[in-house]
């Protein structure tokens, strides 16, 4: 099988030292939750305005945070519009790989709840990015949060295995989360915290599958969502922590 190398970091500020050309892409993580657009959004602020310099395919992503109050499906929604209202805010284009939803969050309650935010989540970014995401998950988080519970309301909800699936377990323990297969992977996560000289900081390293990386690329001036929504830009936090 053959692989397009790529790269995702926090911290990582956004300039590729010229002896690692062979980088293709970068996952660069956008917004979390409902209410901030990262932990520390210097960098991918950075990231998301230098990678097109560095002719680098940006690959946006979204961490998915569970409620425990809120209706699952509405949370869910407003997750998705978040992370398309923070990559909007950006006034730099969409990216040229599809979006991908982080499914890791520990606090998450376990059950229906968790797999019916997930599944509204990724039904609405299909929607705004008007092409399916992926789904950045490992066996250690998905076997427990949502694979007991996929057929509740007789599998109503199993369509979230339609979706490609970014495999964030590191080789030697690569299996699929639930009922993924090989078949279904589209980026294989394939070691984490590296260190390269030239970076500023580690950086985890990716293999997208070749063939369904040449299919979902979008070039940078290329189509976009054809979906809008309104949105107020004053309503997207970004929180700046300079070092």
């Amino acid at each position: 099988m053959n692989y397009i190398k790529g790269l995702d970091s926090r911290y990582w500020n956004g300039i590729l030292p010229p002896d690692y050309e062979d980088f293709k892409f970068a996952g660069i993580k956008i917004s979390q939750g409902t209410s901030h657009a990262g932990i520390d959004y210097t960098m991918p602020r950075k990231q998301w305005k230098l990678c097109p310099e560095q002719n680098l395919n940006r690959l946006p992503f979204h961490f998915w945070k569970g409620s425990r109050t809120q209706d699952p499906k509405q949370h869910g929604i407003a997750q998705a519009e978040f992370f398309y209202e923070t990559v909007m805010s950006l006034n730099q284009g969409m990216g040229e790989l599809p979006p991908a939803i982080d499914c890791e969050d520990t606090w998450a309650y376990k059950g229906l709840r968790s797999l019916v935010d997930i599944y509204e989540c990724c039904k609405r970014t299909k929607e705004l990015w008007n092409k399916p995401p992926i789904i950045y998950t490992a066996s250690w988080w998905w076997n427990q949060y949502i694979t007991p519970y996929d057929d509740y309301d007789e599998g109503k909800y199993r369509g979230i295995y339609s979706y490609k699936l970014w495999e964030a377990d590191p080789p030697p323990d690569t299996p699929e989360p639930g009922d993924w297969t090989k078949d279904d992977l589209a980026i294989i996560q394939v070691e984490l915290d590296a260190t390269y000289p030239g970076f500023n900081a580690s950086i985890d390293i990716d293999w997208a599958i070749k063939e369904w990386y040449d299919e979902q690329i979008t070039p940078p001036n290329g189509e976009k969502s054809i979906v809008d929504i309104s949105y107020d830009s004053s309503k997207v936090e970004i929180i700046l922590i300079e070092k």
